[in-house]
C-alpha cells in the first residue's frame, strides 16, 4: 500500500499541468499517514492536502454519515441522547505540510519512481547520515540506499578508479595524463570486469592478452578525452552527481 501511494504521487506530481487535492480523511489511519508523507516528499506549491472535521458530538457516531437536508434524529454517543443530523457542521480544512521535493535532485525522481516507500525514506534520511556504498564487480553495479545502479564495465572501472584516488578525487593535470601508471591501474580494474576488448586499443594495446601478460610497450596514458567521455557516460546514467554526493559521506565502501 505504501509503495502504491508513493509511486502514484510521484507520477501525478511529475506533470506540471496537474494539481493534486489529496484528502487524508476516511480510510485506514495507515493510508492517511502514507498519503500525507508522500505529499510531504513530493508535493509542489500547487498541491493541496486536506482533512474533514465534524462537530465533536457527531464524531464516531455510527448512524451519522452527513448533514441531512431535513431533520434526522439519530442515536448519539451517550445512551438515550438523540442528535439531529441536520445541524451537524462538517468542515473541509486545508492542512499545511512541509514540501521536501526540492531536497531531491531532479535526476533522482525517475529512480524513486521505481523504489519502495522504505527506500525513498532511506534516501531522504541519507541527507544527514553516513551511508554504506557497495560496488559489485560481479554484477557490474553500485548499490546505495537500496538502489542498484547497473553500469558498463568501462564506466564502472572509471568509478572504481576514482574511488582509489586520494580523497576519492581525480585531478587531471599534466602529470596525470603523461603517466601510464594510471592507465595500467584502470585497465587492471577493467580487465577484472571482462569488458569490451575494443577499449584496450584505446590505450594502444592489441587486446586483453597484452594487458594480462604485461606486454605494455605501446601503452598510452589515460587521455583527458577518454576520461571526459566516461564521466559524461556516468552523468547520462543518472548518477554521477548522485554518487559523488555520497563519496565523502560514506562511512564504508565495499567492493565484492
Amino acid at each position: 500500500m505504501a509503495d502504491f501511494i508513493t509511486r502514484k504521487i510521484v507520477k501525478l506530481t511529475d506533470d506540471p499541468h496537474v494539481a493534486i487535492h489529496a484528502s487524508i480523511a476516511g480510510g485506514r489511519k495507515t493510508m492517511a499517514f502514507y498519503m500525507g508523507y508522500a505529499m510531504s516528499l513530493y508535493g509542489r506549491e500547487q498541491d493541496v492536502l486536506s482533512h474533514v472535521f465534524v462537530d465533536d458530538e457527531f464524531e464516531f457516531v455510527p448512524d451519522f454519515y452527513y448533514p441531512t437536508p431535513s431533520d434526522e434524529l439519530i442515536n448519539g454517543k451517550q445512551e438515550g441522547v438523540m442528535l439531529n443530523a441536520k445541524v451537524a457542521n462538517v468542515t473541509l480544512a486545508e492542512m499545511p505540510f512541509v514540501r521536501m521535493r526540492k531536497q531531491l535532485e531532479r535526476n533522482l525522481i525517475p529512480v524513486v519512481n521505481e523504489s519502495s516507500f522504505s527506500q525513498t525514506v532511506a534516501r531522504m534520511n541519507a541527507a544527514t547520515q553516513a551511508i554504506d556504498l557497495m560496488v559489485s564487480m560481479k554484477s557490474r553495479s553500485i548499490h546505495v540506499l537500496g538502489v542498484a545502479i547497473k553500469l558498463s564495465a568501462k564506466l564502472l572501472a572509471m568509478y572504481v578508479f576514482i574511488l582509489e584516488q586520494p580523497n576519492r578525487k581525480m585531478k587531471v593535470g599534466n602529470v596525470f595524463i603523461k603517466s601510464t601508471s594510471h592507465s595500467i591501474r584502470y585497465l587492471e580494474i577493467f580487465d577484472s570486469l571482462g569488458g569490451d576488448v575494443r577499449v584496450y586499443t584505446t590505450f594502444g594495446l592489441e587486446d586483453y592478452i597484452a594487458c594480462s601478460t604485461r606486454e605494455l610497450d605501446g601503452l598510452k596514458p589515460n587521455s583527458t578525452s577518454f576520461i571526459q567521455t566516461n564521466l559524461s557516460g556516468l552523468h547520462k546514467n543518472c548518477l554521477l552527481l548522485y554518487l559523488k554526493k555520497f563519496l565523502n559521506r560514506s562511512k564504508s565502501i565495499r567492493t565484492e
